[in-house]
């Protein structure tokens, strides 16, 4: 699972609306929507903010999947 989808599964799961969780995190609701759409990756701090704001653990956004890689568009892109 992506942390997009991490993101809104867990803002769903606390009946939180996008508006509010983008003022708990102090970012802007169109921000808070790229994220949610995996449009945009949050930086550590915002992840952190949303992590808090979501009463969840941050490590929860980097668990890995079933094959050993990340959920974000960051690891995907990684050139060796």
């Amino acid at each position: 699972m992506t942390i997009s989808k991490k993101i809104r599964k867990h803002r769903l799961e606390k009946g939180m609306t996008i508006d509010e969780l983008a003022v708990k995190v102090r970012i802007g609701r169109g921000i808070m929507e790229a994220i949610e759409e995996n449009k945009l990756v949050p930086d550590v701090q915002t992840l952190l903010k949303i992590s808090t704001a979501l009463d969840i653990p941050a490590s929860e956004f980097l668990e890995l999947d079933h094959t050993g890689k990340h959920h974000h568009k960051e690891s995907t892109n990684n050139k060796r």
